[in-house]
């Protein structure tokens, strides 16, 4: 059985996959623009300010999706 350390580590890899997995193409060569200098002068490292920039990306796309459908829904068109 996993301990409950070894249950976290595999949730935070899984998390910093799917931050990173958002990013391709120049929104990856942005982030990683932006990356190493955050991460100079913050605790976080590369790969997680990435992480941060694919979930905050991730999530402008699913608003920008969802804005139209909830706003025709609402219509009631």
């Amino acid at each position: 059985m996993a301990t409950k350390t070894e249950n976290h580590a595999g949730t935070y890899d899984r998390t910093i996959a799917v931050g990173g997995s958002a990013l391709s193409g120049w929104r990856d060569r942005a982030a990683g623009a932006v990356a190493k200098p955050v991460a100079g002068h913050s605790r976080l490292s590369e790969d997680e300010v990435k992480a941060i920039i694919g979930f905050a990306l991730l999530a402008y796309a699913l608003y920008r999706l969802l804005r139209p459908i909830v706003s025709t829904i609402r219509e009631g068109k």
